[in-house]
């Protein structure tokens, strides 16, 4: 904020707010006799330019050490301060103390009144800053009532520049393959009451999906700027922010297996548990290895199966063993096709769970328990499922487990922009969407990103009907479809019926 001190009317400066100024005193010193003269308290610091105020900011008390002091020499109790900013060539003052943009003069002695207030308007759209010229004048003593015309008077200038105002991402992190968190950020320089919602619009960007790999990623600024009102209070500063998309957990368990004692030991296969974006175990480096401590000559017992080897970028892997159980039981076998693939909110059902036990080709009777159970709803992805066979007869058969995999897809969901109405002038009335969709007893609360509406319309904008645009939502279970709403924008007035009595 640049300040400075008014030199007498006398001075001389290429400045042309200068000479708007001059031209102001002028016109009251060829109007009035000059009674008094008025000039700035000491303790302020001499100025190079005639008699520009220091500048201020909207929402800022006025002054950068306090309010600003005027003294008139020779008063009496009967002088009168005031402020004109635009006196006619025949002068009779209004003893007026206001000034706009919530500035005022304040009387705080008999020869002393001080330039006071909080900015509290805006400043034209297009333009750099707010001017105001003005006098500050004295009139009135012993022998003079005030408003009589005499006076004395000086000009000034005062120029109200937007606020500063920063936005600051919050930096912000999620595991790779799941939908974006909600990109947030903190505003800092608000006044005057103003709020986040008043001055800012739309949302912040970032080029990271749910496809991008571990890294860091920018979060821009995007559609996010300043509104209508916002624009013409503020000067925004933006301080981008940070993504960052850390590996998804990924479990590699072992599955467990039966043999008989003597026998070599089955192929072992693993089960993976946290693959994300449709992918599978070709994703992933290195080479699976499992191996266990049975062989042919091991005695009836457990022994672990331990996977190991893969490595991957995108996936923090845990490793899990699974059991080899070594009987001198018979093993039934397990026969499980994979399921068809499912669309996110189906519970599993006996179409899914649907493994038979045998023995050199005939049925062995016993008992299936899945996990996961019947009746539950799998997350979108490839999923593993799991039966333990409990035959009935445990004397001459073991129990047995068995994997398969089966394919969850996205739900769909959409999201349809309801309808407004407001008049021309209006500022947007607040714009919302309904969804429909949701399985689970689900709502919006479990969609990542932030629901964003955009429209043509301004304030200014004629009669008619524009779209109403949704957009910035994601979910791993849904796919998102959207469907614009219609803004009418009407002149249409009001009228009440007139009830006779």
């Amino acid at each position: 904020m640049r300040t400075s001190t008014p030199n007498s009317w006398s001075s001389r400066a290429t400045d042309p707010r200068v000479l708007v100024i001059l031209m102001i005193a002028l016109v009251v010193l060829a109007a009035a006799s000059v009674a008094y003269a008025v000039d700035f308290t000491p303790d302020t610091p001499p100025g190079t330019r005639a008699n520009p105020l220091p500048d201020t900011t909207y929402g800022a008390p006025y002054g950068p050490n306090g309010p600003i002091r005027i003294r008139a020499d020779g008063t009496n109790a009967q002088t009168q301060f005031f402020i004109e900013q635009d006196p006619p060539d025949t002068y009779n003052p209004p003893l007026g103390t206001r000034l706009p943009y919530g500035l005022e003069l304040v009387r705080i002695a008999q020869d002393e009144a001080r330039i006071q207030g909080t900015v509290t308007e805006s400043v034209p759209a297009g333009a750099e800053y707010a001017e105001i010229t003005f006098v500050v004048g004295v009139t009135g003593d012993a022998n003079t009532p005030p408003g009589s015309g005499t006076y004395s008077g000086r000009g000034y200038l005062i120029r109200v520049y937007r606020a500063p105002l920063t936005v600051t991402v919050n930096n912000t992190s999620r595991a790779y393959g799941a939908a974006n968190p909600e990109l947030t950020y903190t505003v800092s320089g608000l006044r005057n009451g103003d709020t986040a919602a008043q001055v800012l619009q739309g949302a912040l960007a970032t080029t990271a999906n749910a496809s991008s790999p571990v890294g860091t990623y920018n979060i821009t600024q995007g559609a996010l700027a300043l509104t209508a009102y916002g624009a013409a209070r503020y000067a925004l500063t933006f301080i981008p922010g940070t993504l960052s998309v850390t590996p998804a957990s990924l479990t590699v368990r072992a599955n467990d297996a039966t043999r008989r004692v003597g026998a070599p030991n089955p192929a072992f296969s693993v089960s993976y548990s946290g693959f994300v974006n449709g992918e599978d175990e070709s994703v992933l480096g290195g080479t699976l290895q499992i191996t266990t401590p049975a062989d042919t000559t091991s005695p009836a017992g457990t022994y672990p199966i331990i996977p190991s080897g893969l490595t991957s970028t995108n996936y923090a892997i845990t490793f899990e063993n699974g059991t080899l159980t070594v009987t001198n039981q018979d093993v039934p076998q397990i026969s499980w096709p994979t399921p068809a693939a499912i669309t996110y909110g189906t519970p599993l059902s006996a179409s899914q769970l649907n493994a038979t036990a045998s023995f050199n080709g005939q049925p062995v009777a016993g008992t299936f328990t899945y996990t996961p159970a019947a009746g539950t709803v799998l997350a979108v992805g490839t999923q593993n499922l799991q039966v333990l066979f409990t035959p009935s007869d445990t004397v001459n058969f073991a129990p047995v487990t068995a994997n398969t995999t089966i394919t969850v897809n996205r739900a769909p969901l959409t999201v349809t922009a309801n309808n407004a109405r407001r008049r021309v002038g209006e500022p947007n009335p607040p714009l919302s969407a309904t969804f429909s969709g949701f399985v689970n007893n689900e709502g919006p609360s479990v969609l990542g990103g932030t629901l964003s509406f955009t429209t043509p319309a301004m304030v200014d904008s004629p009669e008619g009907s524009y779209p109403i645009v949704p957009a910035g939502l994601v979910s791993n279970n849904y796919t998102i479809t959207y469907v614009n709403g219609t803004l009418t924008v009407t002149d249409f007035r009001l009228y009440l019926p007139i009830v006779r009595r």
